[in-house]
């Protein structure tokens, strides 16, 4: 079967399998993100959503788990990750007699599998450099199923990187701010792809990218504080929140002190909205444990947050901090769309 080049989903063709392997891992755990994503936003049909490492299975448990339909939802997505670790081990068993070679004939019409995997049979596969054999059951995935591979990408290969991926974006770049971009992100992908995205969200309004710009939203000062960033949300001032943010955590990783900042902040206007605005500011100040000092300025806040987008902000607040502590993501993304959520919606 041929490679699958897009994540956006058909709702009259969906896949049946996908296989997504390679040797960047960041690459593969943001697609699989976006494929669930493109599933989880159809209007057509209700996926279900159900994860598991083969670390701890085997391909019968997984032939059980696909051909179990879902009480609740239409069809259902199961993430198989780690699947190299149930591949068949030599067995006088040919595979035709395994249950997951039946299933690979005829698949559960409820099911949709994203299997992701590590095996160096597999490498090259894209650009047709693999000429070694490829075992049971990976070659009936490649063979028959979607597939999509992302082959490692050496420092060497990031300015091209990174044309693509602005090139999707809709974001013009110039040349030398593409070489300052690779400069500053080292070897590390991750690095360069998380400037990348915080470059589209700076870009706002800007028709190119300029090396001045790189500069101002890479920047590494360590003149700013959290409740720098506290008044600029308050503000709703995007580009200065953004940068205010990637210096802080540059310098010191302050996700949670953020997190706990900004609810804190978002409670008192709250509670705000609730109080009697005539009232001697003084008293009102000491409600909110704030100085008078600053109450006009939480009162040019609750202009621009009315209550449902407070509600909203400490909902957003909450998940942040869930994901935080519980994945594997990176904290600077979990963060800086945390912020651009907040000040946008």
């Amino acid at each position: 079967m041929k490679t699958l080049t897009k994540y956006k989903i058909d709702p009259n063709n969906l896949p049946k399998i996908i296989t997504i392997f390679g040797e960047e891992e960041f690459l593969i755990n943001q697609a699989i993100s976006d494929i669930i994503k493109s599933f989880q936003s159809s209007k057509d049909i209700t996926f279900g959503l159900e994860k598991y490492d083969c670390s701890d299975f085997s391909l019968e448990d997984i032939t059980n788990f696909a051909n179990t339909s879902s009480f609740l939802y239409e069809k259902k997505v199961i993430v198989l990750k780690n699947f190299e670790n149930c591949l068949p081990k030599q067995t006088k068993k040919t595979p035709e007699q395994s249950m997951f070679y039946k299933y690979l004939q005829n698949p559960s019409p409820f099911t949709i599998l994203i299997i992701q995997v590590e095996h160096n049979s597999l490498n090259g596969l894209t650009k047709s450099k693999n000429k070694g054999k490829i075992p049971y059951p990976l070659d009936i995935l490649t063979q028959k199923y979607f597939w999509l591979e992302f082959p490692k990408i050496y420092p060497s290969e990031f300015a091209k990187f990174v044309k693509e991926k602005a090139s999707q974006m809709k974001l013009s770049i110039s040349v030398q701010a593409i070489e300052l971009l690779v400069a500053r992100s080292g070897d590390s992908l991750r690095s360069l792809w998380n400037e990348l995205e915080k470059l589209s969200i700076y870009a706002n309004g800007i028709n190119k990218i300029e090396i001045t710009d790189v500069l101002e939203v890479s920047g590494n000062s360590k003149e700013f504080s959290v409740f720098d960033l506290q008044n600029q949300v308050g503000r709703k001032d995007l580009k200065s929140a953004i940068i205010t943010l990637n210096n802080l955590l540059e310098n010191d990783r302050q996700e949670m002190l953020i997190i706990s900042i900004l609810q804190k902040f978002f409670l008192q206007l709250f509670k705000l909205t609730e109080m009697d605005v005539n009232e001697n500011k003084f008293v009102l100040a000491g409600k909110l444990g704030i100085n008078a000092y600053f109450l006009d300025d939480y009162f040019n806040y609750i202009r621009l947050y009315k209550s449902q987008s407070i509600c909203n902000a400490l909902n957003e607040l909450m998940i942040a901090d869930e994901q935080i502590k519980s994945s594997n993501a990176d904290n600077l993304s979990i963060m800086v769309k945390l912020i651009t959520k907040i000040i946008t919606n």
